[in-house]
C-alpha cells in the first residue's frame, strides 16, 4: 500500500455522509479460526498489505482504523512507508459494516476486533483440495438484522447467513 493509497483510502472512510461501507481487500485482514460452511476452520495467510518486514505495525495499524471506523472513534493509521494519516471518524454517520475478501481458496469467514471478514472462493486450483469450479455469488447484508446472506449458483449449497453484529 503506496501512501497515495494510504491517504485514498483514509479519505473515504472519513466521508461524513451517510453511505455505508463494505470494504473489499486482495490481502487477509485476518488468519486465524476462519470459519467454512461445515464448521471446520482454517488459518490464512500470514501476507498482508506492503512490506511488513520494515514497518511490522502496519497490519495492526490498518486494522486498528477499520476498527475506529466501525466504532467512529479517532487515531492514526502508519502505512508501509511509514507516513502517519490521522483520522477521525467521530462524526461519520455511514456504518462500517463489513470486509470481503476474494480470489481462489476455500470459502469461510472470521469475526475479529469487531470487524466480520468474509472470503469468497471463486476458482479451481489445479487440483487443489477444497476448491470449487468458479461460481458466482449472491449476497446481500440485512443492516437491521445485522446479518450478511450470501449464496452461490451451484446445486447443494443453502444460502449461508452471518452475523455481522
Amino acid at each position: 500500500m503506496t501512501t497515495k493509497e494510504a491517504n485514498f483510502i483514509v479519505e473515504e472512510l472519513s466521508k461524513k455522509d451517510a453511505s455505508d461501507i463494505v470494504f473489499l481487500s486482495h490481502p487477509y485482514l485476518f488468519k486465524d479460526a476462519i470459519i467454512r460452511r461445515n464448521g471446520e476452520t482454517f488459518t490464512g495467510s500470514e501476507f498482508f498489505i506492503g512490506n511488513a518486514t520494515l514497518f511490522t505495525n502496519v497490519k495492526q495499524s490498518f486494522i486498528d482504523m477499520l476498527a475506529a471506523r466501525k466504532n467512529k472513534t479517532a487515531g492514526v493509521f502508519v502505512d508501509c512507508c511509514g507516513v502517519k494519516h490521522p483520522y477521525d471518524f467521530t462524526e461519520c454517520e455511514g456504518d462500517f459494516l463489513m470486509a470481503l475478501h476474494g480470489h481462489h481458496h476455500s470459502e469461510g469467514y472470521e469475526t475479529k476486533d469487531g470487524i466480520t471478514q468474509f472470503l469468497f472462493q471463486s476458482m479451481t486450483l489445479d487440483n487443489a483440495k477444497n476448491t470449487e469450479p468458479n461460481v458466482f455469488y449472491f449476497a446481500y447484508i440485512d443492516k437491521e438484522a445485522k446479518t450478511f446472506k450470501c449464496w452461490k449458483n451451484l446445486p447443494g449449497y443453502d444460502a449461508w447467513e452471518i452475523s455481522i453484529a
